[in-house]
């Protein structure tokens, strides 16, 4: 795995001339499993789309040394076929990525699919859709996963578990950022407040 750093150097973001937020700066080693949090229209899920590469800072800079790692963003919206069934969706991302069927079995069971993964997507609760868009965003040999609200819609059973396979997922030095609107569940998580004054440590 590949060592690099996410630097944020005095970055600045503003809609027209509301000003979301002027001179951050942070620092993102890999191998990282991070939360932000916030209050509502702080600029949790612009600071994200920046650092996915889905915006353009107004100022200051969003860059990786060393080594640009691959990147996979979850934004709460499934990207998913909608008329396709949970099973056929992650067949498809999964030949995507030449993931072994072996491998599609254990997203399956990870992310708990097993009871609904033969219906289609539209017929989903949020939360199962959530579910499977997350377990195909995993499907991905992505370095670097970037997560805005992912346990919104999650029940607390899985939630549980989701946080369980991250820190799994860390563990085998892949790098996770999610924000958050709870801390609950997340105890022993680094966690980042992103206010008016810039990002400190909770």
């Amino acid at each position: 795995m590949n060592a690099w750093k996410l630097k944020i150097l005095s970055l600045s973001f503003q809609y027209d001339s509301h000003h979301i937020f002027s001179n951050l700066s942070w620092e993102i080693l890999n191998g990282s499993l991070l939360v932000l949090k916030g209050s509502n229209g702080i600029g949790k899920s612009t600071l994200l789309k920046l650092i996915a590469g889905l915006l353009k800072p107004s100022d200051g800079f969003v860059s990786f040394d060393s080594y640009q790692p691959k990147l996979a963003y979850y934004s709460g919206l499934p990207g998913l076929y909608l008329d396709l069934t949970a099973l056929d969706n992650l067949n498809y991302f999964s030949s995507l990525e030449n993931k072994a069927p072996e491998y599609l079995k254990q997203i399956i069971t990870d992310f708990n699919l097993g009871a609904f993964f033969e219906r289609p997507i539209r017929h989903l609760s949020q939360g199962e859709k959530a579910r499977c868009a997350l377990a195909s965003l995993f499907l991905s040999d992505a370095d670097f996963f970037i997560l805005d609200e992912p346990l919104n819609t999650l029940d607390v059973s899985f939630r549980k578990k989701f946080i369980g396979y991250l820190q799994e997922q860390v563990s085998q030095q892949k790098t996770i950022l999610m924000t958050t609107h709870s801390l609950e569940g997340l105890d022993g998580i680094s966690c980042f407040q992103l206010t008016n004054s810039g990002i400190t440590k909770c």
